[in-house]
């Protein structure tokens, strides 16, 4: 497992002050999420957690990381060129600049007045002055939090194989953990507010027991007329001076906090507009979109805000950040006028391995006339909705695949009637589908007479390979089935062959940009392919490789093995023969 931590300083900071923040959130909703179990847990483990967060260098860091984060994020929306972003980059902006107003009243007064007034700001503080009045307050902003941090998360990672397989384990998580965190904040707040109250009347009950045994042990003194004023002649006249940090108060905190941030994000939105207006009445350049548009627009942008901002569908599922490559264009002239690659945006095309001419569009910021052509198209609206977008961008996936071929159709389909030839497949494709969509098979793509399955796209390949095999017995069932019903269409009965393997592979939309489909290229698919030809030469219904089988849990010493060469594998493959395919269904469950 692995993940990308950018290659300049500023992506590494804001990547890394993330990360410290999102600790710090996650622990301060699993302690919420304890008010579910006992008040007095929940007290225990706040210590705990103050312990760190408290200390001096505890305090620092976290202190630096806010502040950090919160400064990259303006300066990065200053020195942006276009307003035109994705939902979910606004969405996690938007969020993200609601935070610090609702969150500076919140640290007033909690850490605020621990540090002016010495007040111990535990829950039984905290909670019964914000229950019940504030309590909505406080879960949107529990919320807000926390949709942005995971918003952040989600399209840092998203790019790294091990998160698309743990994806659905981490939603559950991402959704249930602030969902216990404002659960457990409901249950504690009236319970703190009980226990503050019977506190107080418990003390208030001691004080007067206590001041009845003093005036009943002693004489009490008499009282002083109303009004009368004891004067120390020593103090008359001095008040002792206050430093300014004494004369703050928590609604002086609040004040000042937001102002300050008001400032800030005054100042950030004022250099996006200078900027702006000076881009507008500077000098323009032309860019050519080959067989899309041409532009003519003022220097600055890099290439992928010029395409957000007219309306260009550009593919970049980093978000503009230089992580993937999924915004990368080739460069058909106009290249000299670009600057080199910087860190980021270098390492990046080391690892795709991109010819000299390829560049990141959301890096590049074009300072003379350009011609290109991008290399990833976006999904568009007349595209199939079959797959996620990190599938439409190209990932690599552990699977079965399995090709379906049916035998001698090439030449019957030549002495019938086109109607017939297509009345015969689909009743066999109807079929087949069934079997394969009984078993979670996708279906990549129909070849004439013959089929490409994917398994395991979600499970992985040892689900996948179980359900394949189970999948080519029924396919074995059905196709016999088939034969009986539509005998007098029949010169013979109909054959198939089935080729099946197990491994990793490229899974991307593929092919012009109105017409691609979704699909699989690499080793494992062509060495199904070739052992479903292999299937006639050797007169068998099924092959498949022992490395599959061995996946399955299939026992291999029912069925012919031997090693094959296998056309484009460079060493010999192990294979199974199997006469029938449902000869092979008894798979067995994985220790």
């Amino acid at each position: 497992m692995s993940v990308d931590f950018g290659q300049s300083w500023p992506q590494r900071l804001q990547i890394i002050s993330g990360l410290i923040l999102f600790t710090f959130v996650l622990f301060h909703f699993l302690n919420h999420a304890l008010g579910l179990i006992s008040l007095d847990l929940m007290l225990s483990f706040q210590e705990f957690r103050q312990f760190f967060t408290r200390s001096i260098l505890g305090s620092i860091i976290l202190g630096a990381a806010l502040l950090t984060h919160m400064g990259l994020v303006l300066y990065r929306l200053a020195m942006r060129s276009t307003l035109k972003l994705p939902l979910w980059d606004w969405t996690r902006i938007l969020l993200g600049l609601s935070i610090p107003v609702l969150l500076i009243p919140h640290i007033a007064n909690t850490r605020g007045a621990n540090l002016l007034k010495g007040i111990n700001d535990d829950y039984l503080y905290v909670l019964p002055n914000i229950w019940p009045d504030l309590s909505w307050d406080q879960s949107i902003l529990l919320l807000i939090v926390w949709i942005h941090a995971t918003i952040g998360l989600h399209y840092w990672l998203r790019v790294n194989n091990w998160y698309r397989r743990a994806f659905m384990p981490l939603f559950a998580l991402a959704v249930t953990i602030p969902i216990l965190a404002i659960a457990g904040f409901s249950v504690a707040g009236p319970a703190a507010k009980e226990r503050v109250i019977a506190n107080f009347v418990a003390e208030l009950q001691a004080q007067a027991k206590a001041k009845t045994e003093a005036e009943t042990a002693t004489k009490a003194p008499t009282p002083k007329p109303y009004g009368a004023v004891e004067v120390n002649a020593t103090d008359a006249g001095s008040v002792p001076e206050q430093s300014w940090f004494e004369t703050l108060t928590t609604e002086m905190l609040v004040d000042h906090g937001k102002l300050i941030f008001y400032i800030f994000l005054f100042s950030t939105l004022s250099v996006f507009g200078v900027r702006f207006l000076i881009r507008k009445i500077g000098e323009h350049i032309e860019i050519d979109y080959k067989s899309v548009r041409k532009l003519r627009i003022p220097k600055g942008p890099t290439l992928l805000e010029i395409s957000r901002s007219n309306n260009i569908p550009h593919a970049s599922q980093c978000g503009g950040r230089a992580r993937c490559s999924t915004c990368r264009v080739r460069i058909l002239s106009g290249a000299e006028g670009l600057a080199q690659p910087g860190k980021d945006e270098a390492a990046t095309l080391a690892r795709i391995k991109a010819a000299p001419d390829v560049r990141l569009a959301c890096q590049i910021r074009p300072e003379k006339n350009l011609d290109l052509v991008q290399l990833v198209w976006p999904k568009t609206d007349m595209q199939t909705a079959d797959a996620n977008s990190e599938e439409d961008e190209g990932v690599e996936r552990n699977v079965a695949v399995m090709f379906v071929d049916v035998r001698g159709f090439t030449k019957m389909s030549a002495e019938k009637l086109p109607y017939d030839v297509v009345f015969i497949l689909n009743a066999l494709f109807e079929a087949f589908g069934e079997a394969i969509k009984q078993e979670d098979g996708w279906i990549d793509k129909y070849l004439g007479d013959g089929l490409m399955i994917i398994f395991g796209r979600n499970e992985g390949p040892a689900a996948g390979m179980r359900h394949a095999l189970v999948a080519a017995a029924k396919i074995d069932l059905v196709l016999e089935q088939v034969n009986k019903t539509i005998a007098s269409e029949l010169d013979a009965p109909l054959k198939i062959g089935i080729g099946l393997h197990a491994g990793p592979l490229v899974m991307g939309r593929i092919g012009h940009r109105d017409s691609a489909s979704l699909t699989v290229i690499g080793t494992t698919v062509n060495t199904a392919a070739r052992l479903e030809a292999m299937t006639k030469e050797k007169g068998v219904q099924m092959i498949l490789t022992q490395e599959a089988a061995q996946i399955a849990g299939l026992k291999s010493d029912e069925f012919e093995a031997e090693e094959v060469d296998v056309r484009g594998i460079p060493e010999p493959v192990a294979i199974l023969s199997v006469r029938r395919a449902r000869d092979a269904a008894h798979v067995q469950e994985p220790a």
